[in-house]
């Protein structure tokens, strides 16, 4: 059962099992005022859309992804006994606070090409 059927039957909620191009998903994606991700490769899509997310965290790379970017606070575990109510609550809180969690991504993508970038630049090879 995906897991967008434990939030129950609501009109917001989107559910498309379709797999698309990275473009393609980005096109997707920039349509939405959030996302709930699973996997972590949708959480860097939504990223890449700029449209806040929340992470259901399974392993340790979603917690390390959210923690990397300063949005610890935006991650649910997935054995968490109120899944479906925190996700909705937190989905609403970044809605309202998409602003900021936009601010939080453009910093995480500057952080990211500067440590990408810094090794050829300070001649480190």
């Amino acid at each position: 059962m995906p897991v967008c059927c434990k939030l129950g039957h609501d009109e917001r909620v989107t559910f498309d099992p379709k797999v698309y191009s990275a473009a393609d998903y980005v096109r997707q994606l920039s349509g939405f005022e959030t996302t709930i991700n699973l996997k972590l490769h949708a959480n860097l899509l939504s990223a890449a859309a700029n449209v806040p997310f929340v992470c259901i965290g399974y392993r340790f790379k979603g917690f390390d992804l959210m923690n990397g970017l300063d949005l610890a606070d935006w991650i649910v575990a997935s054995d968490d006994r109120q899944l479906a109510d925190k996700l909705t609550q937190k989905v609403q809180a970044a809605a309202a606070w998409r602003e900021g969690y936009i601010g939080k991504l453009e910093e995480g993508r500057q952080a990211a090409y500067q440590s990408l970038v810094k090794p050829f630049a300070e001649k480190l090879f």
